[in-house]
């Protein structure tokens, strides 16, 4: 069965000194708010250690710069102090700041931080999905399509997925594939799941190269095509996907769209066996049974 892919994570990386900054603004907001190319330019310096840079940012988060805080909470969340991040998240947040919004859902979604609260983290995502932040809107997906604090409703994920998807968000485009194909949330319909597996497997998601792969297999929404079925296999079992690393076994197991060769099907089923692939350890197992490859 296929699975929603998760939660994803995007964070600024800031990598250098661990130091203690205390979420609390000055009561005389900052005259000259933070342009963009000096937050960048300023959290790029704080990633190489540069304590001014990073003594400038709180300065300026104090005075109630909320791009200010944004980057000061990523740089705090980098360097392990979770809590404060979520201070300064939640300041910048507050100030409508859209990143700074999905950043703290995803805290709340994961407990880092903050106590985890999926109700507080649809909170956030909402917002930040109402200012088009295509992570959260895929999030709120998730949400949805989970029943995590909110009432679960496939219809609802199904929008906000498409959201995202239309953003071009591979993951949501892979969720949009998955609903179309099971019928949930939206008419059942293998063809326009594969039209959105396709979108999502070009930009290289192995999740969905491998769903396009079983279309292609079943002839579900596609012509029966082993070939091309392989190929998308290959493509997501070269990146590590062990489902796709199994069906490729599979089909050299017995010659589909490639030439037999027991050999290779063994050796696409040892590496999905070593990820923990239950039906690749019995495949390989067979193979060994029967005497076609030596162990």
């Amino acid at each position: 069965m296929k699975k929603f892919l998760g939660s994803r994570w995007l964070v600024v990386v800031f990598l250098g000194m661990s130091t203690a900054l205390y979420a609390a603004e000055s009561a005389t907001p900052q005259a000259v708010p933070m342009s963009e190319t000096e937050a960048v330019t300023l959290a790029a310096n704080a990633k190489s250690g540069d304590a001014v840079a990073v003594q400038k940012l709180l300065d300026s988060a104090r005075g109630g710069d909320p791009k200010a805080q944004t980057y000061l909470a990523a740089y705090l969340d980098m360097t392990g102090d979770h809590a404060q991040a979520a201070d300064w998240f939640t300041k910048a947040a507050t100030h409508g700041v859209a990143w700074a919004q999905y950043k703290l859902g995803m805290m709340y979604v994961s407990g880092v931080g903050v106590p985890r609260d999926y109700a507080k983290a649809a909170d956030w995502m909402v917002k930040a999905s109402e200012q088009n932040v295509a992570e959260a809107q895929f999030q709120m997906g998730l949400l949805y399509a989970n029943g995590s604090g909110v009432v679960r409703d496939y219809t609802k994920a199904s929008e906000y997925f498409r959201k995202a998807a239309n953003q071009g968000n591979a993951m949501a485009e892979n969720n949009m594939g998955v609903f179309y194909e099971s019928g949930r949330g939206v008419p059942q319909d293998p063809a326009e799941a594969a039209d959105w597996y396709r979108r999502a497997a070009e930009q290289g998601n192995a999740k969905a190269q491998n769903n396009l792969g079983v279309l292609f297999e079943n002839g579900r929404g596609v012509p029966k095509d082993y070939i091309m079925a392989a190929e998308w296999y290959r493509k997501a079992a070269l990146q590590g996907y062990a489902r796709a690393q199994n069906n490729l076994g599979i089909l050299y197991d017995n010659g589909l769209g490639v030439a037999q060769d027991y050999a290779k099907a063994a050796d696409w089923f040892h590496k999905a066996s070593e990820q923990g692939n239950s039906d690749a350890q019995k495949n390989l197992g067979v193979l060994y049974s029967t005497g076609l490859v030596k162990p």
